[in-house]
């Protein structure tokens, strides 16, 4: 990622806190687009558990 770091054009990342409370980071040129990138990682994150590539920490 550090790589192509410059190519990044958007994000979105939600944080679970040690406190139980979340923090989304977001960089997008609209709530559109950042709701879009969300669901991409949401699909994402599911097809890799379809694939058997999700490799959970515990």
């Amino acid at each position: 990622m550090e790589k192509n770091f410059h190519e990044i054009d958007g994000y979105v990342v939600t944080f679970k806190m040690k406190d139980g409370t979340t923090t989304t980071v977001y960089d997008a040129h609209n709530h559109i687009e950042a709701a879009g990138l969300a669901d991409i990682g949401r699909n994402t994150i599911h097809q890799l558990v379809e694939d058997d590539e999700f490799v959970s920490k515990e």
